[in-house]
């Protein structure tokens, strides 16, 4: 996991919309602990299904009346590390997905996948976008 890295050095950061700042508000634990009840809602049918059958290396059959709560309980049994691994190609793949329908914005690369999420949420245009990126990489001079 490429953020074990940053160690001491990471910050929450938080925006106010009001005044339209970005302000770093405390520091982050790292948690090696997944909660598997909002993972569930976060990933589709589709990608849980794949993640139990990744891992038990089997094609789970069971009605579509079941299927959520069935998969969640096996999920709940698969080590940390091995369903973070999971969980993260899951991601991945979605992403490919999401690629193919060619979405226009100015952050969408590997390097930037961060800032590309926050672009979206707050639904930022290039010149503010670019304006952040400014920021934040002025932000962190040792």
């Amino acid at each position: 996991m490429k953020y074990k890295e940053y160690g001491d050095r990471a910050n929450l950061i938080a925006y106010s919309d009001e005044g339209r700042v970005f302000e770093t508000i405390g520091t982050i634990k790292p948690n090696n602990a997944i909660d598997v009840d909002s993972l569930m809602v976060f990933l589709h049918t589709k990608e849980y299904m794949s993640i139990v059958s990744a891992y038990y290396e089997r094609e789970i059959i069971v009605n579509d009346f079941d299927r959520f709560d069935v998969c969640k309980e096996m999920i709940r049994q698969i080590p940390f590390d091995e369903l973070n691994i999971l969980v993260l190609n899951a991601i991945k793949s979605r992403r490919l997905q999401v690629k193919s329908r060619r979405i226009n914005n100015f952050f969408f690369s590997k390097e930037h996948n961060e800032l590309n999420q926050i672009s979206l949420a707050l639904n930022l245009n290039q010149a503010t976008g670019l304006d952040l990126l400014h920021v934040l990489s002025n932000s962190f001079v040792d």
